[in-house]
């Protein structure tokens, strides 16, 4: 996952050029967005898997997903969404 130093992603924008990202959606009035492809195939796994790392502080992309994204209670309808968000890829992205 990308983890870029910039506000700009918490707005749904690319920090280099400030252009909208395009996988992005609303989810519960939090913005849920990925930079790219494989950015929104962790959090497909992430979010599906039944079991889930433990780790402490902040070593691991996983541990800094917000606590919205981490709670159980969200998870279906998170998996919804992020398929909502995989099915704007254009097939050429997918085909891999």
């Amino acid at each position: 996952m990308t983890i870029l130093p910039n506000g700009a992603l918490d707005r749904g924008q690319e920090p280099r050029t400030g252009l909208p990202l395009w996988l992005q959606t609303e989810f519960r009035g939090r913005l849920l967005w990925a930079v790219n492809e494989p950015d929104l195939d962790f959090l497909e796994r992430f979010v599906a898997a039944g079991v889930r790392e433990q780790s402490r502080g902040n070593s691991t992309l996983a541990s800094r997903l917000p606590a919205w994204i981490k709670s159980a209670k969200h998870h279906p309808a998170l998996v919804k969404a992020l398929a909502g968000m995989r099915a704007t890829l254009p097939e050429s992205f997918s085909a891999t």
